[in-house]
């Protein structure tokens, strides 16, 4: 039984929330806006995404987001009659006339009919939007979001909506945490001769309280105040749209939506070295990737062409945008700007470097390509998270037994509520372990957290996340009302067995996977086993025990190769490849120790004259021969050279067979992959894969690891080409790609002990995964290894 003691950092957050919309929608500034009106009122709502979608495919920038993202719930925003409400009055009045007319012509008008038609056509779905199983798949094994039974049910919100179960809507916070008392509306009057902001632009920064929203907030005492237009400057007026904290103070819809919250962000993201980035462009796509890198990276403006100058004047409306960027960006010590667009060509952008650059000579702007997923990931590696304030770093140690904690894990409530209300506040609790990082992953969620009245459970970039309360809330004591789980901690071969048996498929250990961790064991771990395969010395000193040459008349400095087909060595000969005796016999005393070589003689009987290693456990002033039983003294001729017994040394049974089966390559490239993870890493040891109930295996996975939290599989060769026996260079490699898809692996690694793999493997590898961008392929060679 294994025992062991893990640190759980545990943090409280409202959902994560991904919405998708229409890629294709023309009226997209009004759903965007409805949108940005639902989640002023989501208790978090602040820090969500609105990813555009034809229902089927989303480009790679938008799922670089949703990745770094990492969201608890997707929805769709579904175009209702509202929206036709909004986008044209006329017709939406129109509409309803005739069905007034056709109500009283069939007899059914009464008093109540035309609100119930309004409200029946508000609420009628308007176009064929819907997302499909395909794409639902997708976005459940990449993404891990709240799934129930391994299916993806994704809700839809409509225009006018308001936050449900099991979102926390911040008229229902206001009254448990410090908060003002005013909310700001903005009201455009200004007069003819001033034209505002697009209202989107505005909304996307500050929010937007509507007037259902208003009123739930009066009836808590907080008061409506317009904030309007005409007694301000157009730089004033930008500046609500970009740093509102900073113009509007706490009192926009926005500001709201983040009370009791903080925004935090690793130490790793470097935000210094990380652009502030400026969008153009007006459409859907453009906007989307402003919005998303204003949640994730925090430094980003949207101009649209209300910023566009009049030829041969002065850029006052973009420069006023972007000498606010630039703020943002000095605040972090960052002076380098990018801009980007997913609509406008390159030629275009670099005109409006160049106009920047004629009036803000100390920041330094570039073009980037704002289509590149590659380029995004960037920006976004380390993303801005949003967590409730005093419950950012709860940290506690805990025993755990073989891969379970003994006990309970009791979950705690948001420090920063006065008092907490079960029937109506809801948030989720996330532990993450401390080096020690879980992969995302829809399957196991629910094994690493437990319990009876648990709902919400998944697995994501930062450890196990959970909905607190639970499904049944009994009155409003939230003492009554707390989750009490069991947690457990799967070792990495545990999860590829939870994330195959997920896609249909069972492993075993291989036998090459046996000798791996068993030569791993010995020397300590991955970086010991990595160091004496990697180290020149110690690398050719055990890769002599594998030669059989066979002995030369007169030389004893290479050791003996035996009827048994295997090699012992003697200290002159361990000397050649380690030429300091002083080091060499550290090295030898140091592998007796960890039981990667072994002492003994090799003796020759007397009688039947075979010749044959003993181990010194084995002998003492006598010896038995194996062959024919024989005990006898061992005596010079026994020996013959030099005068005395000499030491030899054989290598490990299973070090021997993990070398003949060039498992040295695997374990150079696990060592490779540790030194090159930043936070944690863990591996299995070699996985033989086959379907559920068949009988042979279809694939043996050389590489099964987690790498700073995500699942990578792959290939390990001594040779130069991927292909074997019955399957070339492409099949091979089209067979690891569909297999990390299925798996929900985010990289492929395939590694050779030569200088480069051939030009066909190269190739192989291109085409393999040129349309899959988001598995990361790793491959190495000996240079790397």
């Amino acid at each position: 039984m294994s025992e062991r003691f893990q640190t759980f950092t545990t943090r409280l957050r409202p959902h994560r929330i991904a919405i998708l919309t229409n890629v294709v929608d023309a009226e997209w500034h009004t759903t965007c806006t409805a949108i940005i009106e639902y989640l002023s009122q989501v208790w978090g709502g602040y820090h969500s995404l609105i990813i555009p979608t034809d229902g089927k495919t989303i480009d790679d920038i938008f799922w670089a987001m949703l990745s770094s993202f990492d969201p608890d719930v997707i929805l769709r925003y579904q175009k209702t009659g509202a929206d036709l409400a909004r986008t044209k009055p006329e017709e939406f009045e129109r509409i309803l006339a005739a069905h007034i007319e056709r109500e009283k012509a069939q007899g059914y008008y009464n008093d109540g009919a035309v609100s119930m038609i309004r409200k029946s056509m508000t609420e009628s779905s308007l176009e064929e939007f819907s997302i499909s199983s395909e794409l639902t798949e997708q976005l459940l094994i990449r993404l891990a979001p709240f799934h129930f039974e391994n299916e993806l049910q994704i809700g839809f919100i409509g225009a006018g909506g308001s936050p449900g179960y099991p979102y926390t809507s911040v008229a229902d916070v206001v009254e448990f945490v410090p908060s003002p008392d005013v909310i700001f509306e903005i009201r455009n009057n200004l007069p003819l001769d001033r034209q505002a902001p697009p209202p989107l632009w505005l909304a996307a920064e500050s929010g937007i309280a509507t007037a259902d929203y208003q009123a739930a907030l009066q009836q808590r005492g907080v008061t409506c105040v317009p904030k309007f237009m005409n007694t301000e400057t157009e730089r004033d007026i930008i500046q609500w749209g970009i740093q509102p904290v900073h113009s509007l103070g706490p009192s926009s819809p926005f500001s709201f939506a983040r009370l009791a919250l903080a925004t935090v962000r690793a130490f790793a993201a470097r935000s210094y070295a990380i652009p502030s980035v400026i969008v153009r462009g007006d459409t859907i796509r453009d906007f989307c990737i402003y919005y998303g890198l204003t949640r994730l990276h925090g430094r980003a403006i949207w101009l649209p062409p209300w910023f566009d100058p009049v030829p041969d004047s002065y850029p006052d409306r973009m420069m006023a945008a972007v000498r606010s960027l630039d703020d943002m960006g000095r605040r972090e010590h960052c002076q380098q700007m990018c801009v980007i667009s997913a609509s406008i060509p390159t030629t275009d952008l670099r005109e409006t470097v160049a106009r920047l650059r004629d009036h803000m000579t100390i920041s330094s702007f570039v073009v980037e390509d704002g289509n590149s997923g590659r380029f995004l990931r960037k920006l976004v590696d380390y993303p801005s998270k949003v967590y409730v304030k005093k419950n950012i770093d709860q940290i506690t140690t805990h025993q755990i037994v073989e891969d379970r904690m003994p006990g309970f894990f009791e979950s705690t409530v948001p420090l920063a509520f006065t008092r907490v209300n079960p029937q109506i506040h809801r948030w989720l609790v996330e532990i993450s372990f401390m080096n020690l990082e879980t992969p995302r992953h829809p399957s196991l969620g629910g094994y690493l957290a437990s319990g009876p009245n648990l709902s919400d459970v998944r697995a994501g970039l930062d450890g196990v996340a959970f909905q607190c309360p639970g499904y049944f809330v009994r009155g409003d004591d939230i003492e009554l009302q707390m989750l009490r789980l069991t947690v457990s901690i799967p070792d990495p071969e545990k999860i590829f067995r939870i994330a195959l048996a997920n896609c249909g498929y069972e492993c075993e250990v291989s036998d090459k996977g046996r000798y791996e961790s068993e030569t791993i064991r010995k020397f300590g771990g991955i970086e010991g086993a990595g160091y004496a395969m990697r180290h020149s010395q110690t690398s050719l000193l055990l890769k002599e025990f594998m030669s059989k040459k066979g002995p030369t008349d007169g030389v004893y400095d290479e050791g003996v190769y035996l009827s048994d087909k295997r090699r012992y060595l003697n200290f002159a000969c361990i000397l050649k490849f380690v030429p300091n005796e002083d080091l060499a016999r550290k090295i030898v005393d140091d592998y007796i120790a960890k039981g990667v070589f072994y002492r003994g003689l090799v003796l020759k009987c007397n009688r039947c004259l075979d010749l044959a290693w003993f181990s010194i456990v084995e002998i003492s002033q006598n010896f038995t021969c194996r062959r024919c039983g024989t005990t006898q003294q061992y005596t010079y001729p026994s020996w013959r050279y030099p005068n005395e017994p000499s030491w030899f040394y054989k290598l490990d049974e299973m070090v021997y067979q993990m070398l003949r089966h060039n498992g040295d390559v695997t374990l150079l490239t696990l060592d490779a992959l540790r030194r090159e993870s930043k936070d944690s890493f863990q591996f299995a040891p070699e996985l033989s894969i086959k379907p559920k109930d068949a009988i042979k295996s279809t694939m043996e996975v050389d590489i099964p690891c987690i790498m700073n939290g995500k699942m990578i599989i792959g290939e390990a060769k001594s040779v130069d080409t991927l292909a074997v026996k019955g399957m070339t260079s492409a099949q091979v490699a089209k067979k690891y790609r569909e297999m990390a898809e299925l798996l929900g692996a985010s990289g492929v690694i395939f590694s050779t002990s030569m200088p480069a793999w051939d030009e066909t493997t190269e190739r192989a590898i291109d085409g393999a995964f040129a349309k899959y961008p988001h598995l990361k392929v790793y491959r190495y060679t000996s240079a790397q290894l």
